[in-house]
């Protein structure tokens, strides 16, 4: 991800894709305004896909990479006996057979692409009788498919140096098999701008959806061509979420029936009035793969927030418009660093970047594609599921998708001869691996970040409205957590990664952690990695008993009597794993389900990067919300200094299902530590909490 540019005290939010890999400049943009409606997509009408799978006849055939294939060649041979053979040999993945009475090719295609013309079925028995039938079949697929592993990890085909785990994939065939690819399902992918030109996404754009928050009218909504202005990264999540599959280019997005439009945002100016309207439309789904890259506790945009929870409770005729968004790329970015401790490696929190303790984001981590988090993935305890993000592409997997094309622009290009790219890079007249699979340079095999998690989830979520456009927005959530699958699942706790950070007698991070409700989570990975079969399976299973539609929040604004402590100026003790703690009994919660819980802290401490924050539940499940001897720690610009005292909010899911009653009765328990000794000690001045239940 690029870091985040601080002028002044404007904030900038850039792309979430790290910056291991040479990359273009920054550029910013903001999306439009409803139009007639404030409502969201409603998966009909206009969201008929641009393209159809070609339709098959008696005499043309039409098979598909990956997907599940049978064809009935000739019937009525009876009497047993019977045995069948071809002209020609089938495309891998195909066999004729005799099934009772019929002769039957039937399979699942592996390659990408295939044509026998007049391919002959021949039925023989004994050896007198022979019945043939004559026809043209047809593969389609898509070249670059084996590489993604994203969709299917088989362990075996990438073009980084390293290579992945089988199985270690978000399961999407499954879904596709199930004849779910996204289709009646509108998404807006809020980025850098868009080649609406590129062949792998032309057939699937909202072309009238379009923005461009850069050089676009706030009179109309700022609808117009998204310019990318050299930039690839909304080209490349556009590519992740819905490419078209099964046209003999490229790759397949992982909802590849999607309709999308896109938003030049990261150029734009990025007003407040901006951020509303990129969070508006006639839109099923929101995908954010940017952030601010922020090390401070810098102040979410309150109308942004009041737009974003009318949009959950309004958008789409009331089930709630979907807000995706990438956990951020700064965990290891402070590694080296200078601090008024010396020289530091203080990881970054998911809490801390703008935005990100929203109850109405789908926060998403990234993982590598041998099932571990990336090492650039924020971690924190808002997050809610993570995605293949991948790691350099070089020398491990990054995710293979659309680029601008021409080898003129974006990632992969001429000048990547300059750079320590893999050979899918390359340009060379003489790179076989290029001349195959990139000649034109219009895809990638370097995209990465929770910029391409994001997405991901984003074309999962998809799937499961495909299957049931009848989702609330709290249904998608619960449905991605209970599906989804453990990644690392014998983690344990781990200490801080640096040893003069770390604090005796202190866990700085636990590891899988299941609740009282019998979810597990963890801080690297929340619910899990996506598991888009298992997701769409329980999506369209009409046994599915839905959440709840009574959800509310106990205390939004944190200033409601009962919900919090003020004017407290309790000494936190310095260096101390025991901390200061402060308890709420709140028996209103008792009969009530959570599902997600924030609370705001004031802290008076010089170095806020010290300060560590813990949350027990009644039922005596804890969460880490804000670990000790954090990124905060560092000047967030030259010249600064640290951010120092602390006024910020901080959202766990860590205690998802569960009562609001348990072992301790009501009692809800904060604990602050100051995670250093160095004779810098602060005060917690006051501390509330809000809940979203039902």
């Amino acid at each position: 991800m690029f870091k985040a540019i601080l002028l002044s005290i404007t904030l900038v939010l850039v792309s979430c894709q790290p910056t291991s890999k040479p990359a273009p400049a920054n550029s910013t943009s903001t999306g439009g305004s409803d139009s007639s409606s404030t409502t969201g997509g409603s998966g009909a009408g206009s969201t008929t896909p641009g393209w159809n799978f070609p339709t098959s006849s008696s005499s043309v055939q039409y098979a598909f990479m990956g997907l599940s294939y049978s064809y009935t060649v000739m019937s009525g041979l009876t009497g047993g006996g019977w045995s069948v053979s071809t002209s020609t040999a089938l495309p891998a993945g195909l066999t004729a057979s005799i099934v009772g009475t019929t002769a039957v090719i039937s399979g699942i295609p592996t390659v990408s692409s295939a044509t026998l013309n007049g391919l002959i079925v021949t039925a023989s028995k004994a050896a007198t009788t022979d019945v043939t039938a004559q026809l043209t079949l047809i593969v389609k697929g898509d070249l670059l498919r084996p590489f993604q592993w994203h969709l299917e990890n088989d362990g075996v085909n990438f073009f980084s140096g390293n290579t992945g785990t089988a199985g270690e994939d978000m399961s999407v065939l499954g879904a596709w098999q199930a004849g779910y690819f996204g289709q009646g399902v509108r998404v807006a992918v809020s980025d850098s701008g868009l080649d609406t030109s590129h062949p792998d996404l032309v057939n699937n754009l909202i072309s009238a959806g379009h923005r461009n928050y850069k050089t676009g009218s706030s009179s109309n909504g700022y609808l117009g061509a998204p310019s990318t202005f050299g930039e690839a990264h909304g080209t490349a999540v556009t590519g992740i979420i819905a490419a078209q599959g099964w046209n003999n280019l490229g790759g397949t997005g992982v909802a590849p029936k999607a309709r999308v439009a896109t938003f030049q945002f990261i150029e734009s100016q990025q007003t407040t009035s901006m951020m509303i309207s990129q969070a508006s439309g006639d839109f099923d789904i929101f995908n954010y793969s940017y952030g601010s890259g922020a090390n401070f506790d810098f102040e979410t945009d309150s109308l942004y927030m009041a737009h974003l929870r009318d949009r959950v409770k309004n958008g789409r005729s009331g089930l709630g418009q979907i807000y995706i968004k990438a956990a951020g790329n700064e965990y290891d970015s402070f590694c080296g660093t200078v601090s008024p401790l010396g020289t530091v490696c203080a990881p970054q929190n998911a809490n801390i970047p703008l935005d990100n303790n929203s109850l109405f984001f789908i926060l998403v981590g990234a993982v590598e594609a041998n099932g571990v988090a990336s090492s650039y993935s924020n971690a924190g305890s808002n997050l809610w599921v993570s995605a293949p993000g991948g790691e350099d592409g070089d020398d491990d997997p990054a995710i293979v998708t659309t680029d601008l094309t021409s080898c003129s622009q974006g990632y992969s290009t001429v000048a990547g001869t300059l750079f320590s790219y893999n050979f899918f890079e390359r340009f060379s007249t003489t790179n076989s691996t290029f001349l195959t699979y990139n000649p034109t340079c219009d895809y990638t095999s370097t995209m990465n970040g929770t910029s391409s998690a994001s997405p991901n989830t984003a074309g999962v979520v998809a799937l499961m409205l495909s299957a049931n456009p009848n989702l609330t927005w709290r249904d998608v959530k619960h449905i991605l957590a209970v599906t989804a699958d453990q990644v690392q699942p014998a983690a344990a706790a781990t200490n801080h990664y640096q040893a003069s950070l770390r604090l005796a007698g202190h866990e700085y991070e636990q590891g899988w952690v299941t609740n009282a409700a019998g979810h597990p989570y963890h801080n690297w990975y929340g619910f899990g990695r996506v598991n888009a079969t298992a997701a769409v399976t329980m999506a369209a299973d009409p046994s599915y008993v839905p959440v709840s539609v009574n959800w509310f929040e106990s205390n939004p604004d944190f200033d409601d009597a009962g919900f919090g402590e003020t004017g407290l100026s309790v000494a936190i003790p310095d260096a101390d794993p025991n901390g200061v703690t402060r308890s709420l009994n709140l028996p209103s919660l008792a009969t009530k389900t959570i599902e997600s819980v924030q609370i705001k802290v004031q802290i008076t401490h010089a170095h806020s990067g010290e300060i560590g924050v813990e949350l027990t539940s009644p039922n005596g499940t804890k969460s880490i919300l804000l670990n000790i001897n954090n990124a905060l720690f560092v000047p967030y610009a030259s010249g600064y200094s640290p951010d120092s005292d602390l006024d910020v909010v901080l959202t766990t899911n860590a205690f998802y299902g569960e009562s609001g009653s348990g072992i301790f009765g009501t009692t809800w328990t904060v604990k602050i530590i100051d995670g250093y000794s160095d004779s810098v000690t602060g005060t917690l001045n006051a501390w509330s909490i809000n809940v979203l239940g039902h």
